[in-house]
């Protein structure tokens, strides 16, 4: 018991108190109680920050990726320019890594929603992560030559990668802020009606 307490704080353990005896009038809300383990609301909340961070790195990679494939189309950038764009895209996408990990971790105490996210959002990461190392590489190579489709192929592909990312991030919390709506709408209609 006392792992438990550790690991759900004091403060969520308060407010499982004060919302048990409210639900006790619904049975399909004591039967989720009963059924779902206090610790996986922990670890949802925590799933939806993580979500909301990658959200934020993506968005940041998005901006550089969406610069070096004008950049590369155009040969408006010299060759340090794009090193630095590329650095700092790598930088967020380890993050993003590190963030995506955590969350395969807790991945089975987490809302189904959540599960999903990860599931759609990892091989696209892989992707993004694989086109990013191939471009630094090129670049590595062959400075001068970042108009050659070898590169600008793997930058657009970036782009595409990283927007995906930034979608399928968005479009999953705007799903999960909904449900919480509606299952708060849900819980007042209960209480209307007792």
């Amino acid at each position: 018991m006392s792992k438990i307490l550790g690991k759900i704080g004091w403060g969520v353990l308060g407010t499982l108190f004060l919302v048990a005896p409210l639900s006790a009038s619904n049975s399909n809300q004591e039967a989720m109680v009963r059924t779902t383990p206090a610790y996986n609301w922990a670890y949802a909340e925590e799933a939806s920050g993580l979500l909301k961070q990658i959200r934020s790195l993506s968005f940041q990679a998005a901006e550089k990726a969406d610069l070096l494939n004008i950049a590369s189309r155009r040969n408006s950038l010299d060759w340090r320019s794009h090193a630095v764009q590329l650095d700092e895209i790598k930088t967020h996408i380890n993050a993003m890594g590190e963030k995506l990990d955590r969350l395969q971790e807790i991945g089975g105490m987490i809302a189904p929603w959540q599960q999903k996210a990860v599931e759609r959002i990892v091989p696209a990461a892989a992707a993004l992560a694989g086109h990013t190392e191939g471009a630094i590489v090129f670049l590595n190579e062959h400075r001068i030559r970042l108009w050659t489709p070898t590169y600008t192929d793997r930058v657009k592909a970036m782009s595409e990668h990283v927007d995906e990312i930034n979608n399928t991030v968005s479009t999953f919390l705007d799903y999960g802020k909904t449900s919480e709506q509606l299952n708060g709408l849900e819980i007042q209609i209960e209480y209307a009606g007792a």
